[in-house]
């Protein structure tokens, strides 16, 4: 019998966040504040309180709110899910980042990391 294996499809690691997610059309019209459930260098996932019309392949303008300020950055939809507690799961890829941008967030993300995981290690 073979076993199978899972293959893992993202080419950056995620990280579990919190931060609050602005997002815009491209023809300006705002969507309701979203939470951002984990992240990875290229991609998030967020969660809005309510159905949003979003498809996979729309192309989005965010806003993330992170400690050290705001992020700025275009993004493609990937994938647009209705969860069981009823939020609208988005799940997008930053395009177009800014370098200085990226290392910022490149950044916030390793610093979370390391704080997740020394939280980690004091609940062992």
């Amino acid at each position: 019998m073979t076993e199978a294996r899972l293959v893992e499809r993202r080419a950056h690691e995620r990280v579990d966040v919190a931060h609050a997610v602005i997002a815009w059309s491209l023809a300006g019209d705002q969507l309701p504040i979203a939470k951002a459930i984990n992240a990875s260098m290229t991609s998030m996932l967020v969660a809005f309180p309510e159905p949003v019309g979003l498809f996979a392949g729309d192309r989005l303008k965010v806003s993330v709110s992170l400690p050290t300020g705001r992020l700025h950055s275009l993004a493609r939809v990937r994938r647009v899910e209705r969860g069981r507690d009823l939020r609208s799961y988005v799940g997008f890829t930053f395009i177009d980042m800014a370098a200085d941008e990226a290392i910022r967030f490149s950044t916030e993300l390793n610093a979370e990391r390391r704080f997740l995981h020394v939280a980690a290690a004091d609940t062992t």
